[in-house]
C-alpha cells in the first residue's frame, strides 16, 4: 500500500535571511551548510521537501536501466541528490541526470553538461517541470533527451532533440496491470529500448479505469494547451513551440509536436 502523499514542494525562504538576492556564489556556500536541499534560480532559493514512494520508485527503476546500457561509457548517472548549474545562473535538483561529456568527469558539487534530464511529476512540481524549468533545460546545449514521467498513471512524456528541432513524443496507456499494452519507449540520444512497464516496475497504482480514460483524454487536451502557451513566452529562451498534431485512441494516446530553436 502506498504511503500517504507527501508531494515534492518548491517554496521561497521567507525569513529576513532570505529576502535579499543571493548571488551563485553565496548560494552554493550558504547550501553546503544546510541539511537539507535547496534549488537556485534568479537570487531566490527554494526549498525542497520529500516526496511519495512511487515519486522515489520511479527514478530508481529508471537508473536500473541507465546504469548496464550504459557501463563503460564513461557516464554519470545520478538520482535526486546531484545538482545541474545551468549557465552558473540556475541549479535544479532533477530527479534523473545522465551526463556523458568529459566535462563533467571530475565534476564534485554539481553536473553542467547533461546529454538526459528526467523529471517524475508531482501536482505541486508538474507547473514548473512543464514550464520554466523546461525551457531553462533546453537552454543547455548538451541535452539531448528531456523526460516527464507522471507516477499515479501509466504515462511518459518525451522531448528529444533532432539538430535544432525539438521531437515530443507521449506515451499512455488506460490497463494499468501492462497485460494488454506495454508499449516500448525508444531513447534516441543514448540508444536505450525498454517497455514501459519497466518504469513502473513495483509501482501500484489505484485508479480505475473509467477515470483513467477520462484522465489520458484530460492529458492530453492539456499538453496541447500548454503547447500553445508555451509558444508565446518561449522567445525569451529563444526557443519556440509548434504542436503538429493530437492523434486519440480508445487505449493508447500520443502526442508529437517539434519544438525549434529561433535565433
Amino acid at each position: 500500500m502506498i504511503a500517504q502523499p507527501q508531494y515534492t514542494q518548491y517554496i521561497s525562504q521567507p525569513d529576513d535571511q532570505h529576502d535579499h538576492l543571493m548571488s551563485p556564489a553565496e548560494y552554493l556556500a550558504w547550501e553546503n551548510e544546510q541539511d537539507r536541499k535547496y534549488e537556485y534560480e534568479n537570487g531566490k532559493i527554494i526549498a525542497m521537501t520529500g516526496g511519495t514512494i512511487p515519486h522515489s520508485q520511479i527514478p530508481a527503476n529508471l537508473s536500473s536501466l541507465l546504469i548496464p546500457h550504459l557501463r563503460g561509457k564513461s557516464c554519470k548517472i545520478t538520482v535526486s541528490d546531484v545538482k545541474i548549474s545551468i549557465k552558473s545562473e540556475k541549479f535544479y535538483y532533477p530527479d534523473v541526470v545522465v551526463s556523458c561529456d568529459k566535462r563533467d568527469r571530475f565534476s564534485r558539487g554539481f553536473l553542467q553538461y547533461p546529454i538526459l534530464i528526467a523529471e517524475v511529476l508531482s501536482p505541486s512540481t508538474e507547473a514548473r517541470d512543464r514550464g520554466v524549468k523546461q525551457q531553462n533545460y533546453m537552454a543547455i546545449e548538451t541535452l539531448q533527451t528531456y523526460i516527464l514521467i507522471t507516477p499515479e498513471r501509466p504515462i511518459i512524456e518525451i522531448y528529444q532533440r533532432l539538430d535544432r528541432i525539438w521531437e515530443y513524443q507521449s506515451i499512455a496507456i488506460a490497463n494499468t496491470s501492462f497485460e494488454q499494452e506495454n508499449p516500448l519507449i525508444h531513447i534516441t540520444s543514448i540508444d536505450l529500448q525498454f517497455p514501459l512497464s519497466a518504469i513502473y516496475e513495483n509501482v501500484d497504482f489505484f485508479v480505475d479505469e473509467q477515470n483513467q480514460r477520462s484522465h489520458l483524454t484530460s492529458h492530453a487536451l492539456l499538453h496541447f494547451f500548454c503547447c500553445q502557451s508555451i509558444t508565446s513566452i518561449c522567445p525569451i529562451d529563444k526557443m519556440n513551440l509548434s504542436p503538429i498534431s493530437l492523434k486519440h485512441q480508445t487505449s493508447h494516446q500520443s502526442a508529437i509536436g517539434n519544438m525549434k530553436s529561433i535565433d
